[in-house]
């Protein structure tokens, strides 16, 4: 969404005339004229959205001016603006070599990185301008989102916390914390599954996101279980409270907020617990940072997804933008709600069109949704700027082969597995391919390379084949054992839920 962030950053722009033109003599002041002609032209193209003419327009003026890194600044943001952000970089980068204090092209360079997928070289320069501006909406954008795109979840949510204290009214600013107490929650989540794999208090968060996705039946099991467990842990009747006021059991709700006074912690021991239960979230994050524990894990990963919930809602409170939607989108893909991210990422677009990050959002929820006819188009426009983009290479062949394009797509597909950062998925999408070809000895390695995403037994079924068609009758043997182990066990699986499921039960 940064190449919105470049449109508003266009009155920044260098557009006057080199340094003393008026005093230069003779046939030099007359070049000067014309280098001054040249600059209203390229101002003007800039204005009326003709960037690529206002690239040229600066390139024959930097002919004259080499050194001016105002105008090499200028040509940066032009070709980012044609759509052309790896030749701006040369440009941006000059100038910000050239003046490291000319703020705005640091400002610009940061932007671009981050339009390039290169967040980790985005931070210096946008550091720089907020350094120097601590007031400079745009660039603690920026550098939150680079901040979080690199996973330093702390420092980007201390910066989106800033942004919105000074422009309340930013959803960006909201977005981006939440997003950060997000991540920081996710990664403190990870590290209490290391330290305690298995552990009641894995369960409880496990529990907690079942009630965020209105699975109380399966939600109150897992916390009568982990009561059981950690019977003196603070907290676990107030959430069996929520879950009877949520199912209409007032009275239950009541008795068990009773028993939850009864419990209180000591905070002179429980200081993380103390501070979450009255709400002092940031405070429990605080207490618990740097402390390796299950529980102090547990109270962190916690106090960080309430602490999520409250910035998105502040979100959710302001008129519809970009962010909103977007944020919006990223929640229904984690619930595999495939579709609802579609029509999200689809509202989003309208207000931010040819937004290639959102863009791409969307050909990546497409994919899922496995509309494969509306993948094609989004993602050939994607790949008409960013042509050696794996993902995109892999999205836009994986939809020629389910729309039965199988020539069309093995090309794609071959690109996208030759590729250094290649999808997995591409491997098995090529073996696919490959076996619809009848070529069943080639499609084998590409098979073989995919099992590890093999959830259920489809790869091994395709390799048994391809191993009996190449006369390899042992291994078909084994890879279809393999397959017909998945089965059983998915079979067991949708036998158990299908099984009575838990209920609540009063306290």
């Amino acid at each position: 969404m940064f190449s919105v962030l470049l449109l508003a950053l266009l009155p920044l722009l260098v557009l006057g005339p080199p340094p003393h033109a008026d005093v230069l003599p003779g046939q030099q002041a007359v070049r000067e004229e014309r280098i001054v002609e040249l600059a209203g032209r390229a101002k003007e193209a800039m204005s009326s959205g003709r960037f690529e003419e206002a690239a040229k327009l600066y390139e024959e003026i930097l002919v004259a001016h080499p050194d001016e890194a105002g105008l090499h600044m200028n040509l940066g943001m032009a070709r980012a603006m044609a759509g052309q952000p790896r030749a701006a970089l040369p440009a941006l980068e000059r100038a910000a070599q050239l003046d490291p204090s000319l703020l705005p092209a640091q400002l610009f360079l940061g932007t671009v990185y981050l339009d390039l997928g290169e967040p980790e070289r985005a931070v210096a320069p946008l550091e720089k301008v907020v350094a120097e501006q601590h007031d400079n909406t745009q660039a603690a954008q920026a550098l939150g989102e680079a901040l979080l795109q690199i996973e330093r979840f702390d420092e980007a949510a201390e910066r989106f916390e800033r942004l919105t204290e000074v422009a309340p009214q930013s959803p960006s600013g909201w977005a981006g914390l939440g997003r950060s107490y997000e991540g920081g929650a996710r990664r403190s989540f990870g590290e209490l599954q290391e330290i305690a794999p298995g552990s009641p208090y894995v369960s409880l968060i496990v529990a907690e996101v079942m009630v965020a996705t209105r699975k109380l039946p399966q939600a109150f099991a897992l916390y009568r279980e982990a009561q059981k467990a950690l019977p003196e842990l603070p907290g676990v009747h107030e959430a069996i409270a929520d879950i009877y006021a949520a199912s209409g059991q007032a009275d239950w709700a009541a008795s068990e907020r009773a028993n939850a006074r009864k419990m209180a912690p000591d905070c002179g021991r429980k200081r993380a617990a103390c501070a979450f239960l009255k709400g002092e979230l940031t405070q429990a994050v605080r207490l618990t940072n740097g402390e390796r524990t299950a529980e102090a894990s547990y109270w962190r990963t916690r106090a960080l997804n309430q602490l999520a919930t409250q910035a998105f809602a502040r979100l959710e409170r302001l008129p519809p933008s970009v962010e909103l939607h977007a944020v919006r989108a990223r929640i229904a893909a984690d619930q595999n709600r495939s579709l609802d991210a579609v029509e999200e990422l689809r509202a989003a677009l309208v207000l931010a069109p040819d937004d290639p990050s959102l863009e791409r959002e969307l050909a990546m929820a497409l994919h899922l949704a496995r509309d494969h006819e509306a993948v094609l188009p989004v993602a050939e426009k994607l790949l008409a700027v960013a042509s050696d983009d794996p993902e995109l290479i892999f999205l836009y062949g994986s939809a020629l082969l389910d729309a039965q394009q199988v020539d069309r797509a093995i090309p794609y597909l071959e690109r996208a597995v030759d590729a250094v950062a290649a999808p997995v998925e591409a491997q098995a999408a090529l073996g696919r391919a490959l076996m619809l070809k009848g070529e069943a000895a080639a499609a084998i390695p590409h098979l073989e390379a995919a099992l590890s995403t093999d959830e259920d037994g489809s790869l091994y079924y395709q390799l048994a084949q391809a191993y009996q068609r190449s006369k390899r009758p042992t291994d078909a043997r084994a890879a279809l054992e393999k397959y017909r182990d998945i089965k059983e066990r998915i079979d067991a699986q949708k036998t158990e839920a299908g099984a009575s499921p838990p209920k609540i039960t009063p306290p």
